[in-house]
């Protein structure tokens, strides 16, 4: 799903049917909701006649597009914009990290001007760059 006025609208039909409808997983319900794979048939009867919430949708690639703390098949290196997802949730517990590790390597992932290994300090250039980049994106 894309940003869109339709899927404001449609999102907003989902969250309505799962209010009245609590289908046991929010994940098992958007597939429903899309009509992807699984079958449900208490779906609101306007979902897929009505042109406002009539959305169309894509299934992400695990290989390279949707990437879990579990791991990811693509290079840093030369594939990292195609990675369009990153599923923060349950996937933890079954590759065995510890909610600390887990911590770190988030921190890790999105704080750019941390101390890396090896470092004594973080790098007072590269803190720097990164305050630059994010003020002068202000002043564009």
């Amino acid at each position: 799903l894309r940003s869109s006025d339709r899927a404001l609208l449609w999102m907003l039909e989902f969250i309505e049917w799962m209010h009245l409808y609590p289908f046991g997983h929010h994940q098992n319900g958007l597939d429903a909701f899309l009509g992807h794979s699984i079958v449900e048939p208490q779906l609101p009867k306007s979902l897929r006649s009505n042109p406002a919430t009539n959305v169309s949708y894509g299934v992400l690639s695990t290989e390279l597009e949707y990437v879990t703390l579990a791991g990811w098949a693509g290079s840093l290196a030369t594939q990292r914009s195609q990675a369009l997802l990153l599923h923060l949730t349950s996937g933890a517990r079954s590759t065995g990290f510890a909610h600390r590790e887990k911590q770190v390597q988030l921190q890790h992932l999105f704080n750019a001007t941390a101390r890396r290994p090896g470092e004594k300090e973080p790098n007072l250039r590269r803190l720097q760059m990164a305050t630059w980049k994010e003020l002068r994106r202000l002043h564009t």
